[in-house]
Protein backbone atom coordinates (compact mmCIF):
# COMPACT_ATOMS: atom_id res chain seq x y z
CA UNK A 1 0.00 0.00 0.00
CA UNK A 2 1.61 3.33 -1.06
CA UNK A 3 1.61 6.40 1.57
CA UNK A 4 -0.55 8.31 -0.92
CA UNK A 5 -3.20 5.28 -0.28
CA UNK A 6 -2.85 5.55 3.36
CA UNK A 7 -3.40 9.22 3.20
CA UNK A 8 -5.95 8.79 1.29
CA UNK A 9 -7.71 6.11 4.00
CA UNK A 10 -7.23 8.38 6.76
CA UNK A 11 -8.84 11.51 5.26
CA UNK A 12 -11.27 9.84 3.36
CA UNK A 13 -14.20 10.58 5.53
CA UNK A 14 -13.34 14.48 4.88
CA UNK A 15 -15.70 16.15 2.93
CA UNK A 16 -13.33 18.48 1.53
CA UNK A 17 -12.40 18.84 -2.72
CA UNK A 18 -9.57 16.16 -3.01
CA UNK A 19 -7.69 18.50 -4.70
CA UNK A 20 -7.91 20.13 -1.18
CA UNK A 21 -6.58 16.70 0.31
CA UNK A 22 -3.71 16.39 -2.36
CA UNK A 23 -2.57 19.63 -2.12
CA UNK A 24 -2.34 18.67 1.59
CA UNK A 25 -0.34 15.84 1.18
CA UNK A 26 2.47 16.88 -1.13
CA UNK A 27 2.34 20.04 1.04
CA UNK A 28 2.90 18.05 4.30
CA UNK A 29 6.43 16.24 2.54
CA UNK A 30 7.36 19.33 0.87
CA UNK A 31 7.50 20.94 5.12
CA UNK A 32 9.15 17.74 6.48
CA UNK A 33 12.21 17.99 3.70
CA UNK A 34 12.83 21.50 4.91
CA UNK A 35 16.26 22.93 3.81
CA UNK A 36 17.95 19.69 3.28
CA UNK A 37 16.95 19.01 -0.14
CA UNK A 38 17.65 20.98 -3.01
CA UNK A 39 17.52 20.88 -6.47
CA UNK A 40 20.78 22.19 -9.23
CA UNK A 41 23.55 23.03 -7.66
CA UNK A 42 23.47 24.04 -4.15
CA UNK A 43 25.05 27.81 -5.55
CA UNK A 44 21.85 28.23 -7.33
CA UNK A 45 19.44 25.46 -5.72
CA UNK A 46 16.20 25.32 -5.43
CA UNK A 47 14.36 24.10 -2.27
CA UNK A 48 11.27 22.03 -1.85
CA UNK A 49 9.55 24.46 0.28
CA UNK A 50 5.80 25.24 -1.15
CA UNK A 51 3.30 27.92 -0.16
CA UNK A 52 -0.28 26.18 -1.05
CA UNK A 53 -3.20 28.74 -1.24
CA UNK A 54 -6.75 27.01 -0.88
CA UNK A 55 -9.44 29.34 -2.27
CA UNK A 56 -13.01 28.73 -1.66
CA UNK A 57 -16.54 29.62 -0.33
CA UNK A 58 -16.53 28.99 3.44
CA UNK A 59 -17.71 26.03 4.76
CA UNK A 60 -16.09 24.02 1.73
CA UNK A 61 -12.76 22.38 3.54
CA UNK A 62 -10.43 24.23 3.25
CA UNK A 63 -9.48 24.69 7.02
CA UNK A 64 -10.39 20.76 7.48
CA UNK A 65 -7.85 19.29 4.73
CA UNK A 66 -4.87 21.86 5.85
CA UNK A 67 -5.02 20.69 9.50
CA UNK A 68 -4.70 17.29 8.20
CA UNK A 69 -0.78 17.41 7.08
CA UNK A 70 -0.24 19.13 10.66
CA UNK A 71 -1.10 16.35 12.50
CA UNK A 72 1.66 14.57 10.71
CA UNK A 73 4.08 17.13 11.63
CA UNK A 74 3.59 17.87 14.81
CA UNK A 75 4.00 14.19 16.31
CA UNK A 76 8.03 13.82 17.29
CA UNK A 77 10.36 16.40 19.33
CA UNK A 78 13.51 17.28 18.29
CA UNK A 79 16.01 15.20 20.45
CA UNK A 80 19.27 16.54 21.13
CA UNK A 81 22.57 15.26 21.37
CA UNK A 82 21.44 12.60 24.43
CA UNK A 83 18.59 11.75 22.47
CA UNK A 84 16.54 13.29 24.75
CA UNK A 85 13.83 16.25 23.29
CA UNK A 86 15.42 19.67 23.14
CA UNK A 87 13.83 22.15 25.78
CA UNK A 88 13.17 25.56 24.46
CA UNK A 89 13.72 27.97 26.67
CA UNK A 90 11.28 30.27 26.51
CA UNK A 91 8.07 28.05 26.27
CA UNK A 92 9.57 25.13 28.61
CA UNK A 93 8.29 22.73 26.24
CA UNK A 94 9.76 20.32 23.69
CA UNK A 95 11.00 21.92 20.67
CA UNK A 96 9.11 19.70 17.79
CA UNK A 97 11.01 18.28 14.91
CA UNK A 98 9.23 20.48 12.46
CA UNK A 99 8.60 24.15 13.54
CA UNK A 100 5.15 25.17 13.28
CA UNK A 101 4.77 28.94 13.31
CA UNK A 102 1.20 30.58 15.30
CA UNK A 103 -1.28 31.64 13.05
CA UNK A 104 -1.58 35.36 15.02
CA UNK A 105 1.98 36.63 15.36
CA UNK A 106 3.64 39.88 14.99
CA UNK A 107 5.89 40.86 12.04
CA UNK A 108 8.76 41.00 14.55
CA UNK A 109 7.82 37.72 16.43
CA UNK A 110 7.57 35.56 12.94
CA UNK A 111 11.56 37.26 12.45
CA UNK A 112 12.40 36.32 15.44
CA UNK A 113 10.92 32.71 15.89
CA UNK A 114 12.18 31.53 12.26
CA UNK A 115 15.83 33.09 13.67
CA UNK A 116 16.30 30.92 16.67
CA UNK A 117 14.73 27.68 15.17
CA UNK A 118 17.86 26.61 13.97
CA UNK A 119 18.82 22.78 13.81
CA UNK A 120 22.08 21.42 12.27
CA UNK A 121 22.53 18.23 10.29
CA UNK A 122 26.18 16.39 10.02
CA UNK A 123 26.36 16.57 6.33
CA UNK A 124 29.29 14.96 6.74
CA UNK A 125 31.72 14.21 9.23
CA UNK A 126 33.70 17.54 8.77
CA UNK A 127 30.77 19.43 8.03
CA UNK A 128 27.71 20.70 10.36
CA UNK A 129 24.62 22.31 8.03
CA UNK A 130 22.90 24.80 9.85
CA UNK A 131 19.14 25.59 8.50
CA UNK A 132 16.41 27.71 9.65
CA UNK A 133 13.33 26.21 8.72
CA UNK A 134 9.69 26.27 9.59
CA UNK A 135 6.17 26.05 8.49
CA UNK A 136 2.67 27.95 8.56
CA UNK A 137 -0.73 26.24 8.04
CA UNK A 138 -3.26 29.12 8.26
CA UNK A 139 -7.05 28.65 8.39
CA UNK A 140 -6.92 32.12 6.71
CA UNK A 141 -4.30 34.05 4.93
CA UNK A 142 -5.50 37.08 6.20
CA UNK A 143 -4.72 36.66 9.90
CA UNK A 144 -0.57 36.96 8.66
CA UNK A 145 -1.15 40.24 6.76
CA UNK A 146 -1.59 43.09 9.38
CA UNK A 147 -2.21 46.81 8.59
CA UNK A 148 1.42 48.72 8.47
CA UNK A 149 3.15 45.67 8.42
CA UNK A 150 1.47 44.01 5.16
CA UNK A 151 4.93 45.39 3.17
CA UNK A 152 7.33 43.81 5.29
CA UNK A 153 5.18 40.28 5.64
CA UNK A 154 5.13 40.04 1.65
CA UNK A 155 9.04 40.78 1.31
CA UNK A 156 9.53 38.58 3.90
CA UNK A 157 7.92 35.74 2.47
CA UNK A 158 9.35 36.39 -0.66
CA UNK A 159 13.16 35.71 0.87
CA UNK A 160 12.16 32.66 2.83
CA UNK A 161 10.49 31.22 -0.34
CA UNK A 162 13.68 31.91 -2.00
CA UNK A 163 15.54 30.81 0.84
CA UNK A 164 17.56 33.72 0.55
CA UNK A 165 19.06 35.76 4.20
CA UNK A 166 16.74 38.17 5.65
CA UNK A 167 18.41 40.23 8.15
CA UNK A 168 15.67 42.71 10.60
CA UNK A 169 17.01 45.60 12.42
CA UNK A 170 14.25 46.07 15.49
CA UNK A 171 13.07 50.14 16.72
CA UNK A 172 15.11 48.90 19.88
CA UNK A 173 18.60 48.01 17.91
CA UNK A 174 18.26 44.46 18.31
CA UNK A 175 19.01 42.74 14.99
CA UNK A 176 17.52 39.31 13.67
CA UNK A 177 19.55 37.29 11.23
CA UNK A 178 18.29 34.54 9.09
CA UNK A 179 21.02 33.15 6.90
CA UNK A 180 19.43 29.87 5.98
CA UNK A 181 15.84 30.55 6.39
CA UNK A 182 13.39 28.25 4.57
CA UNK A 183 9.51 28.67 4.99
CA UNK A 184 6.30 26.84 4.02
CA UNK A 185 3.24 27.83 3.82
CA UNK A 186 -0.34 26.31 3.28
CA UNK A 187 -2.92 28.58 4.03
CA UNK A 188 -6.89 29.08 3.28
CA UNK A 189 -8.85 32.47 1.74
CA UNK A 190 -11.93 33.00 -0.11
CA UNK A 191 -12.45 35.12 -2.90
CA UNK A 192 -13.36 38.22 -0.95
CA UNK A 193 -9.73 38.33 0.35
CA UNK A 194 -8.23 37.40 -2.72
CA UNK A 195 -9.93 40.88 -4.57
CA UNK A 196 -9.10 43.08 -1.41
CA UNK A 197 -5.33 41.98 -1.44
CA UNK A 198 -5.01 42.59 -4.99
CA UNK A 199 -6.57 46.09 -4.78
CA UNK A 200 -5.00 47.03 -1.50
CA UNK A 201 -1.50 45.70 -2.99
CA UNK A 202 -1.21 43.24 -0.04
CA UNK A 203 0.20 40.60 -2.05
CA UNK A 204 2.20 42.54 -4.51
CA UNK A 205 5.80 41.72 -5.47
CA UNK A 206 4.91 38.59 -6.96
CA UNK A 207 3.90 36.83 -4.04
CA UNK A 208 0.87 35.09 -5.92
CA UNK A 209 2.94 33.73 -8.63
CA UNK A 210 4.73 31.81 -5.61
CA UNK A 211 1.94 30.40 -4.69
CA UNK A 212 0.33 27.03 -5.78
CA UNK A 213 -3.39 28.37 -5.89
CA UNK A 214 -5.93 25.39 -5.67
CA UNK A 215 -9.85 26.94 -6.14
CA UNK A 216 -12.58 24.65 -5.47
CA UNK A 217 -16.78 25.82 -5.13
CA UNK A 218 -18.23 22.98 -3.39
CA UNK A 219 -17.28 20.03 -0.74
CA UNK A 220 -16.75 16.60 -2.50
CA UNK A 221 -18.90 14.82 -0.25
CA UNK A 222 -21.89 15.99 3.02
CA UNK A 223 -21.53 14.09 5.92
CA UNK A 224 -22.58 15.39 9.17
CA UNK A 225 -20.41 13.13 11.56
CA UNK A 226 -16.73 12.24 11.00
CA UNK A 227 -16.58 8.56 12.59
CA UNK A 228 -13.84 7.63 14.68
CA UNK A 229 -10.62 6.48 12.70
CA UNK A 230 -10.55 2.67 12.70
CA UNK A 231 -7.76 0.90 14.07
CA UNK A 232 -6.21 0.89 9.75
CA UNK A 233 -6.51 4.37 9.89
CA UNK A 234 -4.82 4.80 12.98
CA UNK A 235 -1.98 2.86 11.64
CA UNK A 236 -1.68 4.44 8.56
CA UNK A 237 -1.74 7.57 10.28
CA UNK A 238 1.01 6.20 12.78
CA UNK A 239 2.93 4.91 9.29
CA UNK A 240 2.52 8.50 7.52
CA UNK A 241 4.27 10.38 10.99
CA UNK A 242 6.73 8.12 11.00
CA UNK A 243 7.59 8.89 7.26
CA UNK A 244 7.64 12.52 8.10
CA UNK A 245 10.42 11.53 11.01
CA UNK A 246 12.26 9.60 8.33
CA UNK A 247 11.93 12.54 5.83
CA UNK A 248 14.02 14.64 8.35
CA UNK A 249 16.84 12.40 8.15
CA UNK A 250 17.53 13.07 4.57
CA UNK A 251 20.18 15.59 3.24
CA UNK A 252 21.60 16.58 -0.58
CA UNK A 253 21.31 17.42 -3.98
CA UNK A 254 18.44 15.49 -5.94
CA UNK A 255 19.70 13.22 -8.90
CA UNK A 256 18.35 12.36 -12.22
CA UNK A 257 19.35 10.77 -15.39
CA UNK A 258 20.10 12.66 -18.64
CA UNK A 259 16.70 11.07 -20.50
CA UNK A 260 15.03 13.09 -17.54
CA UNK A 261 17.45 15.99 -18.04
CA UNK A 262 16.08 15.97 -21.98
CA UNK A 263 12.71 15.67 -21.24
CA UNK A 264 12.81 18.83 -19.03
CA UNK A 265 14.43 20.91 -21.73
CA UNK A 266 11.73 19.67 -24.26
CA UNK A 267 8.83 20.06 -21.72
CA UNK A 268 9.82 23.65 -20.83
CA UNK A 269 10.23 25.11 -24.36
CA UNK A 270 6.84 23.85 -24.94
CA UNK A 271 5.66 24.94 -21.74
CA UNK A 272 6.67 28.63 -22.37
CA UNK A 273 4.80 28.79 -25.70
CA UNK A 274 1.82 27.06 -24.10
CA UNK A 275 1.85 30.33 -21.07
CA UNK A 276 1.92 32.83 -23.83
CA UNK A 277 -1.64 32.54 -24.46
CA UNK A 278 -1.99 34.43 -21.05
CA UNK A 279 -1.05 37.92 -22.51
CA UNK A 280 -3.05 39.53 -19.26
CA UNK A 281 -1.13 40.60 -16.99
CA UNK A 282 -2.76 39.40 -13.84
CA UNK A 283 -2.75 35.39 -15.65
CA UNK A 284 1.08 36.22 -16.71
CA UNK A 285 1.99 36.99 -13.22
CA UNK A 286 0.17 33.94 -11.69
CA UNK A 287 1.91 31.43 -13.89
CA UNK A 288 5.18 33.44 -14.44
CA UNK A 289 6.63 30.60 -12.00
CA UNK A 290 5.68 27.32 -13.20
CA UNK A 291 8.92 25.91 -14.04
CA UNK A 292 9.60 26.75 -10.37
CA UNK A 293 6.21 24.56 -9.12
CA UNK A 294 6.87 22.00 -11.20
CA UNK A 295 10.26 21.04 -9.95
CA UNK A 296 9.11 21.76 -5.57
CA UNK A 297 6.22 19.25 -6.63
CA UNK A 298 7.98 17.05 -8.51
CA UNK A 299 10.37 16.91 -5.42
CA UNK A 300 7.81 16.36 -3.22
CA UNK A 301 5.51 13.45 -5.21
CA UNK A 302 9.19 11.73 -5.62
CA UNK A 303 9.69 11.66 -1.36
CA UNK A 304 5.70 11.16 -0.62
CA UNK A 305 6.84 7.41 -1.90
CA UNK A 306 11.13 6.92 -1.67
CA UNK A 307 13.53 7.80 0.39
CA UNK A 308 16.67 8.21 -2.15
CA UNK A 309 17.73 10.86 -4.00
CA UNK A 310 17.38 10.19 -7.32
CA UNK A 311 13.84 11.49 -8.77
CA UNK A 312 12.79 9.59 -12.25
CA UNK A 313 10.19 11.20 -14.73
CA UNK A 314 6.99 10.05 -13.62
CA UNK A 315 7.36 12.81 -10.70
CA UNK A 316 7.63 15.30 -13.12
CA UNK A 317 5.39 14.23 -15.47
CA UNK A 318 2.89 13.84 -12.37
CA UNK A 319 3.79 17.78 -11.12
CA UNK A 320 3.21 18.97 -15.10
CA UNK A 321 0.08 17.49 -14.79
CA UNK A 322 -1.08 18.80 -12.03
CA UNK A 323 -0.22 22.06 -12.37
CA UNK A 324 -2.03 22.10 -15.88
CA UNK A 325 -5.25 20.77 -13.85
CA UNK A 326 -5.06 23.65 -11.29
CA UNK A 327 -5.15 26.04 -14.04
CA UNK A 328 -9.20 26.44 -14.72
CA UNK A 329 -8.96 27.59 -11.21
CA UNK A 330 -6.63 30.50 -11.50
CA UNK A 331 -8.26 31.66 -14.51
CA UNK A 332 -11.63 31.49 -12.52
CA UNK A 333 -9.92 33.68 -9.84
CA UNK A 334 -8.16 36.25 -12.14
CA UNK A 335 -11.77 36.73 -13.53
CA UNK A 336 -13.32 36.85 -10.41
CA UNK A 337 -11.08 39.61 -8.71
CA UNK A 338 -10.29 42.54 -9.81
CA UNK A 339 -11.63 46.47 -8.48
CA UNK A 340 -15.22 46.17 -9.41
CA UNK A 341 -16.66 46.47 -5.82
CA UNK A 342 -20.00 44.92 -7.13
CA UNK A 343 -18.26 41.67 -8.14
CA UNK A 344 -19.16 40.19 -4.88
CA UNK A 345 -23.20 41.17 -5.43
CA UNK A 346 -23.19 39.74 -8.73
CA UNK A 347 -21.29 36.34 -7.44
CA UNK A 348 -23.94 35.75 -4.75
CA UNK A 349 -26.45 36.91 -7.24
CA UNK A 350 -25.42 34.14 -9.31
CA UNK A 351 -25.80 31.50 -7.03
CA UNK A 352 -28.82 32.79 -5.73
CA UNK A 353 -30.41 32.54 -8.97
CA UNK A 354 -28.90 28.60 -9.51
CA UNK A 355 -32.69 28.19 -9.07
CA UNK A 356 -35.34 29.90 -11.04
CA UNK A 357 -35.97 33.31 -9.12
CA UNK A 358 -38.98 35.89 -9.79
CA UNK A 359 -37.82 39.36 -10.47
CA UNK A 360 -39.18 40.68 -7.28
CA UNK A 361 -37.30 37.80 -5.48
CA UNK A 362 -34.05 39.06 -7.51
CA UNK A 363 -35.03 43.07 -6.84
CA UNK A 364 -35.93 42.20 -3.14
CA UNK A 365 -32.18 40.21 -3.35
CA UNK A 366 -30.38 43.26 -4.65
CA UNK A 367 -32.16 45.74 -2.36
CA UNK A 368 -29.85 45.66 0.89
CA UNK A 369 -27.01 45.86 -1.56
CA UNK A 370 -28.17 48.35 -4.78
CA UNK A 371 -30.26 51.15 -5.62
CA UNK A 372 -32.56 50.59 -8.01
CA UNK A 373 -30.30 52.01 -10.93
CA UNK A 374 -27.37 49.82 -9.47
CA UNK A 375 -29.66 46.65 -9.54
CA UNK A 376 -31.09 47.07 -12.92
CA UNK A 377 -27.45 47.94 -14.09
CA UNK A 378 -26.34 44.75 -12.31
CA UNK A 379 -29.11 42.26 -14.16
CA UNK A 380 -28.30 44.17 -17.74
CA UNK A 381 -24.61 43.76 -17.33
CA UNK A 382 -24.77 39.63 -15.91
CA UNK A 383 -27.46 39.34 -19.31
CA UNK A 384 -25.25 40.67 -21.66
CA UNK A 385 -22.53 38.67 -20.49
CA UNK A 386 -23.96 35.55 -20.18
CA UNK A 387 -24.66 34.65 -16.90
CA UNK A 388 -27.92 35.37 -16.29
CA UNK A 389 -30.86 35.03 -18.45
CA UNK A 390 -34.06 36.02 -17.97
CA UNK A 391 -37.76 34.15 -19.53
CA UNK A 392 -40.68 36.37 -19.28
CA UNK A 393 -40.77 37.41 -14.97
CA UNK A 394 -38.19 34.77 -14.04
CA UNK A 395 -34.23 35.23 -13.75
CA UNK A 396 -31.97 31.83 -13.63
CA UNK A 397 -28.28 31.36 -13.79
CA UNK A 398 -27.11 30.19 -16.79
CA UNK A 399 -25.55 26.57 -17.29
CA UNK A 400 -22.12 28.10 -18.28
CA UNK A 401 -21.45 29.78 -14.75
Amino acid sequence: MTNKQKWDSVTEALESPQIFIDLSWYFTISAALQRRVWFGNYNRAMFSNMYVLFVAPPATGKGTAAREGAKLLNKYALPGPDGKPLIDPETKEPRMLFTVLPDAVTFEKLVHLIAHCTQTVNATPEIVYAHASAYFALEELSSLFRRQKAEDVCRFLLNMYDCVPFKYDTKNAKTSTIKNGCLSLIACTQLDFMRKAENDGLLGEGLFSRMLIAYAERTRQVRFHYADLTAEQLQHQKDLQLWTKELHKLYGQVQYDSSVHDWLEAWWKDEREYLAQYQDGKLAEYFSRRKDQVIKLAIAHHFSENLNLHIDLKSFEFSAGLTRDLEPGVVKIARRTGRNAAFPIHERLIAYCKKPRSNMEVMDFLSSELDLTESLNTLVQLQQTGRIAQQGDIWQATTQT
